[in-house]
């Protein structure tokens, strides 16, 4: 695959000759024609096709979320964090057939890093259309700060989406919550949260995701 600046062959759409140019990200590229194309079309291909399938509906839907999480190990690589958060979660669906597969939540990684984990209480599912969590002060831990930003993670696998805190929660508070729209009202959701790094010395530093459980919408 090459990469090309503006010229003028520039842009190149679709086929040149033995040339296939397409756009990757925000990169003009050039790729080598393949004119003899097998695709047998297994069960085994089918499976796997599945399996990156589901993957890839579940990072779209994560997008706000893994755009934060896996910023730092994504910096200075090719590998957009859609793609490593496929990557990082392949083990977390089971196929079941090539046409279903189930995913493991409380295995899934919506954020990776180095910062000190926050410490987290189960999920409370009390108020209507809330979710809220006890938080426990661990601005002691080494390379941790009160000033770190705390996010949830909200996500309704009916509703086929999910929500991210806005960021304002820090370490040091004792509790933080999300609201959730009307219609997840009876809805199962997956709560997870990661923090960010906030002051001086660990500024931008992201913590692993920890997922801390599910549980009803009222």
């Amino acid at each position: 695959m090459a990469i090309y600046n503006a010229g003028y062959l520039s842009p190149i759409r679709k086929k040149l000759g033995n040339a296939v140019g397409r756009k990757w990200r925000t990169l003009d590229v050039l790729a080598v024609y393949q004119p003899f194309i097998s695709n047998p079309n297994t069960e085994a291909q089918r499976t796997v096709r599945k399996h990156f399938a589901i993957l890839a509906k579940l990072a779209m839907t994560f997008a706000n979320a893994v755009e934060l999480g896996f910023a730092n190990i994504c910096k200075g690589t090719k590998v957009p964090q859609r793609c490593m958060f496929i990557r990082k979660n392949y083990d977390t669906v089971t196929m079941v057939n090539d046409q279903s597969g189930t995913v493991d939540y409380t295995m899934v990684s919506v954020a990776q890093g180095n910062l000190p984990e926050c410490q987290f209480g189960s999920p409370t599912f009390a108020e209507p259309l809330q979710v809220a969590v006890t938080m426990t002060d661990t601005t002691g831990v080494p390379g941790a700060d009160a000033d770190d930003k705390v996010y949830m993670v909200v996500y309704s696998s009916e509703a086929g989406a999910a929500i991210v805190s806005d960021g304002r929660n820090k370490r040091s508070d004792a509790s933080m919550s999300v609201n959730v729209p009307a219609y997840w009202n009876g809805h199962r959701v997956h709560v997870w949260a990661f923090a960010i790094g906030g002051d001086t010395d660990n500024m931008g530093i992201i913590s692993n995701s920890r997922y801390l459980g599910s549980g009803t919408i009222s």
